[in-house]
Order: structure tokens, then sequence, then C-alpha cells
């Protein structure tokens, strides 16, 4: 795992996001790393929205044609995404 995790550090260095990440209290070299593996290229997201219905965490709203219920967390998109979120405002890995 040392050498895999090396090697990713390696390639994440070359971005210039990489050392914005590592820059936030709590985040370390390797979850930024592969936080930046995840998303591939961050830039595609032009708002804090889109990264997070990438990851399942929006709201949808309960209906069934004629109720309207309320609304809930989809749940529906990147697992490990949801995992490296919860971990990047956690503590370091």
């Amino acid at each position: 795992m040392d050498a895999v995790f090396t090697e990713l550090n390696n390639l994440a260095d070359q971005l210039p996001q990489y050392d914005l990440l590592r820059s936030l209290e709590g985040i370390s070299d390797n979850t930024a790393a592969l936080f930046l593996g995840e998303v591939r290229d961050i830039q595609r997201f032009t708002h804090y929205k889109q990264l997070e219905k990438s990851a399942g965490y929006n709201l949808r709203l309960s209906q069934s044609g004629q109720l309207v219920g309320a609304r809930h967390i989809s749940h529906i998109g990147n697992r490990r995404l949801v995992w490296l979120l919860f971990t990047m405002t956690k503590e370091p890995l």
C-alpha cells in the first residue's frame, strides 16, 4: 500500500488543486490524492452542488403522483466519494 500511495501522491502533486487541498486542516496527503483521483478533473464541477450530486448527497422530492412528501437525501451516487468526503471532515488518513 505504501508504494501505491507514494505513486498516487506523485501523480497528484502535478495538479494545482493538490496543494490547495493539503493546505486545509485535517486533510492529509493521501486523502487529498484519493479525492482528486476519485473526482478526476475537478474543473468539470462549476458549482459545489454538482459535486454533492455526484456523491449522492443531493435532496430529492418524494412523490407518488397525488401526494407530495418531504425531501430526502437520494443516496444515489459514488460511495467512495461519500467515504472520502466523510474522511476529509473527520481526521487524516
